[in-house]
């Protein structure tokens, strides 16, 4: 591409120094280079927009834009899903990921930093990578809950139980539950049905983790309820008087025997 290779080139010379130019002109070197990476990877040479978006990474560092400087991985993270459809490296995408995470919790963009990360573990798992998707997803989490996000909080976060579930990994959605649980719980945002249908999540997963016939339900992605009515009634009462310890002993009741495997919420 001619007119990518003539803008790279701009934003090289635009960075250099010498008798007649002291300084680096870092505005014009990320204009040239946004333009350049923007026909590299119209005309799908990927390596080279890759190449070029990092070059503008470093400029936008020098710029003290952290948000701009987060689009640039996202952009490298979207051009390595285009070339490499086939099979992708798990190890820089995981660092590109990390890197664009980190500048948008600094510029505030949280709702752009999960878009991202969402993006990158639904590919993980459609590629069949269920266990590195998890850990996005659980990166994912801790920053919802750091930053107190509410408006797609639902949507992520039963996208990373249905994983965990789907894994038969109930002792790390055990300890995803609590965490959302404890969230929810002091969250003045917090909607009731949806801190209920978390407590009978974990309800129901320790039920499953304790229960002799585990192994029967491995690899069951449609769970079924019974008697959901009467148990949202207990917890409800149990959560609203504060009584952690009544909801404990619940585990062990009679009534716990009639619950099925459970429902992704």
């Amino acid at each position: 591409m001619e007119g990518a290779a003539k803008f790279e080139k701009k934003g090289d010379e635009a960075l250099k120094t010498g008798v007649l130019k002291w300084s680096k002109d870092y505005v014009s070197a990320a204009m040239n280079y946004d333009q350049a990476a923007q026909q590299y990877r119209n005309a799908n040479l990927f390596d080279k927009a890759i190449n070029v978006y990092e070059k503008l990474a470093e400029v936008n560092d020098k710029l003290n834009d952290s948000w701009a400087k987060a689009r640039c991985f996202e952009s490298i993270i979207d051009c390595m899903f285009q070339r490499d459809k086939e099979a992708i490296d798990i190890d820089k995408l995981f660092v590109f990921c990390e890197k664009s995470a980190e500048l948008f919790a600094m510029s505030n963009s949280l709702n752009t930093l999960l878009s991202v990360m969402d993006k990158v573990a639904k590919h993980l798992e459609k590629a069949g990578l269920t266990g590195q998707s998890i850990k996005i997803y659980a990166k994912m989490h801790g920053y919802m809950i750091k930053f107190e996000e509410h408006l797609f909080r639902k949507d992520y976060f039963t996208a990373y139980l249905k994983l965990l579930y789907a894994s038969s990994a109930y002792l790390p959605a055990i300890e995803a539950l609590k965490t959302e649980i404890d969230f929810l719980e002091t969250s003045e945002k917090c909607k009731l049905e949806n801190l209920n249908t978390h407590i009978l999540a974990l309800l129901l997963t320790y039920f499953i983790v304790h229960d002799d016939s585990e192994s029967s339900y491995a690899g069951n992605k449609s769970f079924v309820i019974s008697r959901e009515n009467d148990i949202y009634l207990i917890l409800n009462e149990f959560y609203q008087e504060g009584n952690k310890e009544e909801w404990l002993k619940f585990l062990g009741s009679s009534k716990a025997t009639l619950i099925s495997p459970p429902a992704v919420p």
